[in-house]
């Protein structure tokens, strides 16, 4: 009460009713002013930082464009006005990604980030490009053909595509970001104009003021939205762009969003898989359930494992080769890439899958393995016949000796057939596993007793080497091929054996897993390089050392062991320490047959 009552006195009541009307007043001729300086601010933004980033950023997609145009033009044609036209847009991408990453810089952390994802994927596109370049200038020709027809030329164009999108659309976002709040700031103006208008000539004056400024922010932004739409229309006729290029790609190319349906299916897919649609004109998912893919042994694909689905389940591959029946019965040995994008909370959004034709490829790689197998078959034969007449020579019927140079002559005509027959084996086997050839015949196996005869076996070809077998726990039979497990051990124990420091034990270590066996070959050497380790499973490699001191090889037997351990349902990899060991590990199935 006594602070009711004080307030009702009349003098203190027109005092605080002054203030509070003062206060008022001031509040609406201070609110308007400071709204206007905000949306001022904002609108600079918008000019100064947004604006410049988004064309430098049109800039970088149509250089990028034109790079991706020569590099292919040149690659084909092998025109030197492609290659400087290439150059030149190359040139100008490097010159205005500086730019780029300082407008990001000013817009925010997130574009800033963004801008360092685009110029690593534009790095990354232009390091696989020059490489494709060089072969072609080094008049590898087919190679850098190949090379360019590869998913990995599309993969990364794509990511930056990706990335771009990704920035720009985040530019967009932050520009209807401060424009929303301008038009906000706006839409107050006009409610504190009105009332000021009510409050007297003063206000009335601030009102004036205040409506000029609020008609020149209305047209600024009358102008921010007619270059809004030229944004928004020049986007559409980008995006027309990439859907012709998608359309018209020498690749297939399918792209599915996160509910199943098709959003891109371009002509080589149509033809290829032959369906009935019709450019932007695609099903779902689910229409494609009854095509045929198989793997390249015949055996059908399961659906959750076809590349559009493992896509969508965010796996990131490429060279998966699969084969495809069309309906009408035709046949396309097809090799597929896929990668998925995803939202801002990691969600897979779109699948994307890029595929192209390698029949022509498999019939010549078929017709090169059958002339490969048909000639090792007719040396093997008449290599047969030499070491059959060396061996003659070598043990005499009538008990007598040869002179020492035939003698010798002798002897070294039966080592090198036997070298040439081990040559030809691994040729033939070669053959047998591209080919997809190779018979087993699988039994329940002792392992542990194997090895060990493997180990007396070739105690002459690891000589200075002592082999130690350790085993870790009970060993389970496995399922193999007795003589093709002595053939992955022994190629191991020569590798080991060639790549050894003197007088070092290899040691083999036995571990049972859960359905299979771990064997593990160890030697003491100078190990293998990281850089060297993808690459020695394949045909005809060999380390950078192995070919300066000299070590005999041609570089078949690791190719060959990888290609046995896999017919066999087991994996194999390498584990190194360059200077101290190398250890091959390979795995094999438990029988699951009693003996």
């Amino acid at each position: 009460m006594r602070i009711v009552d004080w307030f009702l006195r009349r003098d203190r009541a027109i005092t605080v009713g002054t203030a509070f009307v003062l206060l008022v007043i001031f509040g609406l001729i201070a609110t308007p002013v400071v709204t206007s300086e905000l949306a001022t601010g904002a609108h600079t933004h918008i000019r100064e930082v947004v604006d410049p980033l988004d064309e430098t950023l049109g800039q970088i997609g149509e250089l990028v464009a034109s790079m991706e145009n020569s590099f292919l033009r040149y690659v084909i044609t092998g025109n030197s006005d492609d290659l400087r036209a290439y150059e030149d847009a190359s040139r100008d991408v490097n010159s205005i990604l500086p730019e780029a990453r300082a407008g990001a810089e000013r817009l925010d952390a997130q574009a800033a980030r963004q801008a360092d994802e685009l110029e690593q994927a534009i790095r990354s596109w232009q390091q696989f490009s020059q490489s494709v370049i060089a072969l072609r200038q080094e008049g590898r020709i087919e190679e850098a053909q190949r090379a360019a027809a590869t998913g990995e030329s599309a993969r990364l164009v794509n990511d930056f595509w990706r990335r771009i999108i990704a920035l720009h659309e985040h530019v967009v976002a932050v520009r209807n970001a401060d424009r929303d709040r301008l038009d906000q700031m706006l839409n107050t103006q006009v409610v504190l104009s009105v009332a000021l208008g009510i409050l007297g000539i003063v206000a009335a004056a601030i009102v004036a003021v205040l409506s000029k400024r609020i008609a020149r922010l209305y047209e600024e932004v009358r102008v921010e939205r007619d270059h809004v739409a030229e944004l928004a229309e020049r986007e559409s006729r980008r995006a027309a762009e990439v859907d012709a290029i998608i359309e018209n790609m020498a690749e297939g190319v399918v792209v599915i969003d996160q509910s199943g349906q098709v959003v891109r299916f371009n002509r080589i897919a149509r033809q290829m898989w032959g369906l009935p649609w019709t450019e932007g004109q695609y099903g779902h998912i689910r229409d494609l359930a009854p095509l045929d893919f198989r793997y390249q042994d015949g055996r059908l694909i399961p659906h959750d494992e076809w590349p559009i689905y493992r896509a969508l389940r965010g796996e990131t591959f490429r060279d998966f080769e699969a084969t495809y029946i069309r309906p009408d019965g035709r046949r396309y040995y097809l090799r597929f890439g896929g990668s998925a994008v995803r939202d801002e909370r990691g969600e897979v959004v779109l699948a994307i899958n890029v595929f192209h034709d390698i029949s022509q490829i498999r019939e010549l790689e078929q017709q090169r393995e059958e002339f490969i197998s048909v000639v090792a078959h007719d040396l093997k034969g008449a290599i047969t016949i030499i070491r059959g007449y060396s061996e003659l020579l070598l043990r005499p019927e009538d008990g007598r000796t040869l002179p020492a140079v035939f003698q010798n002559a002798a002897e070294t005509i039966d080592r090198q057939t036997r070298q040439l027959e081990r040559m030809i084996e691994d040729l033939l086997d070669v053959s047998r596993i591209e080919a997809r050839r190779l018979s087993l015949e699988k039994r329940p196996v002792d392992l542990v007793s194997l090895i060990r005869d493997v180990v007396e076996r070739t105690e002459e070809l690891t000589k200075g080497h002592p082999v130690r077998v350790h085993l870790r726990d009970t060993i389970p039979a496995v399922d193999a091929d007795p003589g093709r497990i002595e053939q992955i051990l022994t190629n191991l124990l020569s590798n080991a054996a060639k790549y050894s420091y003197p007088n070092t034990p290899i040691t083999i270590e036995i571990e049972p897993r859960k359905a299979e066996v771990m064997v593990s070959v160890t030697n003491e050497g100078p190990g293998i390089k990281k850089e060297d380790i993808p690459e020695l499973f394949t045909r005809f490699y060999r380390t950078e050392a192995a070919r300066l001191e000299g070590v005999p090889g041609l570089g078949l037997g690791l190719y060959i062991t990888k290609g046995l351990v896999e017919n066999h349902g087991g994996r194999i990899w390498i584990e190194s320490e360059v200077g101290r060991y190398a250890t091959f590990r390979f795995t094999l199935p438990v029988s699951q047959n009693k003996q």
